[in-house]
């Protein structure tokens, strides 16, 4: 029988770059050790100090998710939107300008 984090492990699919990761599990245990020492938001702190250390060992980001963004490919989280000639596409998705040799109007 598989642990639930076993399970976890499996399920998630990476989107978080390995620099990313190792960064939130560097932040995410300093959150966890100084929230396990402090009295009143010390829980808050070592909730978020989890979460961290959760994306940094499973490599996935909800957040991500939600937005359509994956770094493991070497992309920065905003390489789906992209001005071109006129037509603006977003995760391939384009659609036309339709005056994209006007300069805004200015004030």
């Amino acid at each position: 029988m598989e642990s639930l984090l076993e399970s976890t492990l499996e399920s998630a699919t990476p989107n978080v770059d390995t620099t990313e990761r190792w960064a939130s599990l560097f932040a995410g245990s300093l959150l966890v050790a100084y929230g396990i020492i402090r009295s009143k938001w010390g829980l808050m702190m070592a909730g978020v100090g989890g979460a961290l250390v959760y994306r940094g060992i499973t490599g996935h980001c909800d957040v991500y998710e939600k937005l359509g963004i994956n770094t493991v490919r070497g992309e920065s989280p905003f390489s789906g939107l992209r001005q071109d000639s006129g037509t603006v596409e977003h995760n391939g998705q384009g659609s036309k300008d339709p005056s994209p040799d006007k300069a805004p109007a200015a004030f």
